[in-house]
Order: structure tokens, then sequence, then C-alpha cells
């Protein structure tokens, strides 16, 4: 404890009330305030074109970017669940 004249300074300041959870549910957490669904937004090919930027993994860029028969071509415009895009 530290000491000041005639008062006292505790380090450990104790809250008047206790903290308590508002879940309606028990200790169920609360939902999330925005449903962002990833999964279904961006292509397989897409996310792995994505974290292959992310990582700087070129060889891996070069292989997305190749369009092959029978294949939809990579949207390069792509964003993740970020909003940001391979450039970024």
């Amino acid at each position: 404890m530290l000491t000041t004249g005639a008062r006292r300074l505790s380090r450990v300041s104790v809250s008047p009330r206790p903290r308590m959870r508002n879940y309606t549910l028990g200790n169920m957490p609360p939902p999330p305030a925005v449903n962002i669904r990833t999964h279904d937004m961006i292509s397989p090919q897409e996310r792995k074109f994505l974290e292959a930027a992310e990582r700087g993994d070129k060889p891996t860029l070069q292989e997305c970017l190749l369009t092959r028969e029978g294949e939809t071509p990579l949207n390069v415009n792509c964003l993740d669940s970020m909003g940001r895009s391979a450039l970024e």
C-alpha cells in the first residue's frame, strides 16, 4: 500500500459491483453482430490465390494464374473477408 499523508492508496482497486454476464442462455456467448459468410463468397481457387499473395508465394501465384482447359478463369479482382485484394 502507498500512503500519502492521511490517505491510504491501494494499487488494487475493487469494483463496487461484481461484473455480470448479460447472456440470456447461461454461459453461451452472444451471437455475432455481423454474419460474414466467406465459404461461399470465393472459390477454393481464389482462396488459394489470395493466401499465396498474402504469403508472397510466387510459384503458387503463377500456378493460380495459368488457366487450364475446362477450368473457369480466376477472378484476380476477388476480395477476402476483410475486403482486401491480392495487391493489398
